[in-house]
């Protein structure tokens, strides 16, 4: 038996070789097991403090409720991950979640006449919406949306974020209203989002590994260059200095360096 992972358009019906930069599938056990200590119980759980892993929560929960992520609001998500403030992080999901025929969003039922469960789908990777370089940038109907609210993902609002509080109570929405090009998801976040070395799926240029085809902790690129390396990283710009609890980051915690940081590096990078 093989361990060398299936190559993308190497059989009928499947995403075509050199999607979102991609010639293989991605190590999906691998990914969702961030960390060995992550279990029912594990280290990474809730907020420990500085850097950890993050996944979305097949396997097991997150152990980020509300409360640990700085008291943001639960509109943050649709239906039925907001359902109660209590079942933000103690909830787990389905692969189906996000894999099968595409669905309006905040809905489980696929769009009329098409089947239900991950058999196929008209986007690409057998998922419910589309992701790629632009998700983010006013597709509104794109895979993260289908459960993260897109209001206040990607225009301003005045609902608490995990991302906040220095310049606005929502960094997300803030950013979205000041980068004239558009926001885009993969710009801070991992292009795959199973699981992840960092919290909140965020990429770090100023820290990369094997997993973008560099020896640990790689500086890559220049101060304010973006990065792609299939899988992980697509166009990706974001640069932390330091890592912060969910409710507590500045922007000086993002930059190339500890005296090129904040909004000026931001401004440079992100036009």
């Amino acid at each position: 038996m093989s361990n060398t992972r299936p190559q993308l358009g190497s059989f009928l019906g499947g995403t075509f070789s050199g999607t979102n930069g991609l010639t293989r599938y991605t190590n999906q056990g691998m990914e969702f097991a961030a960390k060995a200590n992550d279990g029912l119980t594990g280290a990474d759980q809730g907020e420990p403090g500085g850097n950890h892993g993050s996944w979305h929560p097949v396997l097991f929960p997150t152990g980020r409720t509300l409360a640990v992520r700085g008291g943001l609001g639960n509109t943050m998500w649709l239906a039925p991950w907001n359902r109660v403030n209590t079942d933000v992080g103690n909830l787990t999901m389905y692969c189906s979640d996000c894999h099968g025929s595409a669905t309006a969003n905040g809905v489980s039922a696929p769009n009329s006449g098409k089947p239900w469960g991950p058999h196929g789908s008209s986007k690409n990777f057998i998922l419910k919406g589309d992701w790629d370089l632009n998700t983010g940038l006013n597709q509104q109907d794109d895979l993260c949306f289908k459960c993260h609210n897109y209001t206040n993902y990607a225009t301003r609002q005045s609902i608490k974020s995990g991302f906040c509080c220095d310049k606005d109570n929502n960094l997300h929405g803030y950013h979205a209203d000041k980068i004239t090009s558009g926001i885009k998801c993969a710009r801070c976040h991992a292009a795959v989002p199973h699981g992840w070395k960092n919290k909140a799926f965020l990429v770090n240029l100023n820290s990369v590994g094997a997993e973008g085809g560099q020896p640990a902790n790689t500086k890559v690129g220049t101060a304010y260059s973006k990065f792609t390396q299939a899988p992980y990283y697509l166009d990706a710009a974001l640069r932390i200095v330091n890592w912060k609890k969910s409710g507590s980051w500045l922007a000086a915690d993002c930059g190339w360096s500890g005296t090129n940081n904040d909004v000026n590096w931001m401004k440079s990078t992100c036009k």
